[in-house]
């Protein structure tokens, strides 16, 4: 059973990051793409608990690093922290909601993309720092908001153990 539910994580993984660096730019709104594999992220460690969430996290992190050039290891870092933060977060203090996951998906998205940008302008002096942080990280937020239903609805019922209602 254990095997199976790892094995449903995996393709699901991978399909989602599959879809963030191949069909997200037939989505794309000018520069604006939205981000599918942090909402999933999130939705992981809203629905399952902090720890599946840092997991997942640090493999999604992982691929889409792998995956895009020059980020090193930040969206790993960045994808684990906050999946660990929404969900003991969500586990102390909130409930297991769509709204929940909206929220922490656009505090999320603007928190990982400020860190990709901080990064380029202090490793590699990317001169456009602020505007990079005002400009497309809020629109890649709101963008992203948009794909946040189906990811957690389809989350929920592929990989809900607390089963709570939506």
């Amino acid at each position: 059973m254990k095997i199976i539910k790892i094995l449903k994580y995996a393709v699901t993984i991978v399909i989602f990051c599959a879809f963030q660096v191949s069909l997200c730019n037939y989505f794309a709104i000018g520069n604006i793409k939205p981000n599918l594999v942090l909402p999933f992220v999130i939705s992981i460690s809203i629905l399952n608990g902090p720890v599946t969430g840092g997991i997942i996290g640090v493999i999604c992190g992982f691929f889409m690093d792998s995956l895009s050039s020059g980020t090193d290891i930040i969206n790993s870092l960045t994808y684990m922290y906050l999946a660990v933060f929404s969900g003991v977060l969500n586990l102390n203090y909130l409930r297991n909601n769509l709204g929940v996951v909206i929220l922490f998906t656009f505090l999320s998205i603007i928190i990982s993309e400020m860190c990709v940008h901080f990064v380029h302008f202090s490793i590699w002096g990317v001169s456009n720092f602020f505007f990079a942080l005002i400009n497309p990280t809020l629109l890649i937020s709101l963008y992203s908001i948009i794909f946040t239903i189906p990811i957690y609805y389809i989350s929920h019922k592929l990989f809900n153990s607390r089963k709570k209602e939506v």
